[in-house]
């Protein structure tokens, strides 16, 4: 996340920034709730992560961000995740080396190994989150985006495309959704809603 020429990330396995630590709210055996404050004390992210069961099961992940700020920001709020589909702890080792291919769209972002005969016999399988509805509330202006990350660097997060490109294939990759929302208030929250899923 961005705002403001100031940059928070949190990216698990390579370190994170200007968070602090996670306090968890609700815990059930198809939900969790979590929230974290900036260290500054501007932003506060509320993550809900909801198991949805059926035949092409996914995790639901709403986010809610509130502007604890004085001021009206503009924010990049982004997913991001380094994309091993199928059997991408042996693909990703010479003598095959790369074997993933990613892709994205307006609508969501997706890794895979492909069905092209260059897997060796890998497992085609595959990673896609996709935005689910409208930023709310309606009032703040905003444009939303997916993106293959052309590389196995984490995004920048005031500049998250950079490494961004159509779509690739054998390399090692991830992918990214962005929103860009403008204006928001003091005390304002935004949510927006995306699901992962396996295909």
């Amino acid at each position: 996340m961005t705002a403001g020429n100031v940059a928070y990330y949190d990216y698990g396995f390579s370190g994170s920034l200007g968070w602090g630590a996670p306090i968890l709210i609700t815990k059930n055996a198809t939900l969790v709730k979590i929230a974290r404050t900036t260290t500054d004390g501007l932003w506060t992210l509320t993550q809900t992560i909801t198991n949805l069961p059926g035949a092409n099961p996914a995790a639901k992940v709403t986010m809610a961000l509130k502007n604890n700020s004085s001021t009206t920001k503009q924010v990049f709020l982004f997913r991001y995740a380094d994309v091993d589909p199928g059997n991408a702890a042996n693909e990703d080792m010479p003598p095959d080396g790369f074997l993933e291919s990613f892709d994205s769209s307006f609508s969501a972002a997706w890794g895979y190994v492909p069905t092209d005969g260059s897997e060796s016999g890998a497992p085609s399988y595959g990673l896609m989150f996709q935005n689910s509805g409208n930023l709310t509330p309606s009032s703040v202006s905003y444009a939303r985006e997916g993106y293959s990350i052309a590389s196995d660097q984490d995004p920048l997060p005031c500049n998250p495309s950079a490494n961004s490109a159509d779509a690739i294939s054998n390399t090692d990759g991830g992918i990214m959704y962005l929103w860009v929302a403008d204006n928001i208030t003091k005390n304002q929250t935004i949510t927006v809603n995306g699901r992962y899923f396996a295909f």
